[in-house]
């Protein structure tokens, strides 16, 4: 069964069915609640509009890539020859605007 969560009343939104969310509507909510726990958030209506479409499966316009440097994210695990269990994990991240982070 699949669970659908929505803003209460208390909120200030509307209780309405699934099918009629918008993602704007969606994203004005979750923005609401992230700053409501944290603060102010830096807002990106192209990121917005991408990460919608992408969880709800909505066809659209193509994603185009992102602007400015790019990072490599990954992780190297070492695992264990008899067993197949990973024996450590370690972050590996290259360039970009992250920390950069080399397996030891």
């Amino acid at each position: 069964e699949t669970v659908s969560v929505r803003p209460s009343q208390a909120a200030g939104y509307k209780m309405r069915s699934d099918e009629t969310w918008g993602w704007q509507d969606l994203r004005d909510y979750v923005v609401a609640q992230i700053e409501a726990r944290g603060g102010a958030v830096v807002r990106d209506p192209k990121k917005e509009a991408a990460i919608f479409k992408f969880v709800r499966k909505i066809p659209g316009e193509r994603l185009s890539p992102a602007e400015g440097p790019g990072t490599l994210c990954g992780v190297f695990v070492e695992t264990d020859d008899k067993t197949g269990l990973a024996v450590s994990i370690a972050p590996l991240r290259l360039g970009g605007k992250l920390a950069e982070s080399w397996p030891v």
